[in-house]
């Protein structure tokens, strides 16, 4: 568990993004990314129910990469929901 401070938070909207690897012998590793948009009004952080991550395999690079889509994924929908931004 990561516990967030406070200080490192400058509005009460915060984007929290998780990434785990599991290196298998042999193989490349195995990844998942969880990427929420959360609300820091108090001391604990509540996160919104859509996650925008993933779960695959692949090297360093590739988890990278899949990890900017995912965020970028994320950060899209919050505009679209939260702004007039056309099609």
């Amino acid at each position: 568990m990561v516990r967030l401070c406070a200080a490192w938070s400058t509005s009460k909207l915060h984007l929290s993004v998780l990434v785990s690897c599991m290196k298998l012998d042999g193989n490349s590793p195995v990844y998942t990314t969880d990427i929420h948009f959360g609300n820091f009004s108090g001391k604990i952080p509540i996160f919104y129910i859509s996650s925008f991550g993933g779960i695959g395999i692949g090297g360093s690079t590739f988890v990278e990469t899949e990890l900017k889509k995912h965020v970028e994924r994320a950060i899209t929908a919050y505009l679209k929901a939260n702004f007039d931004l056309g099609d």
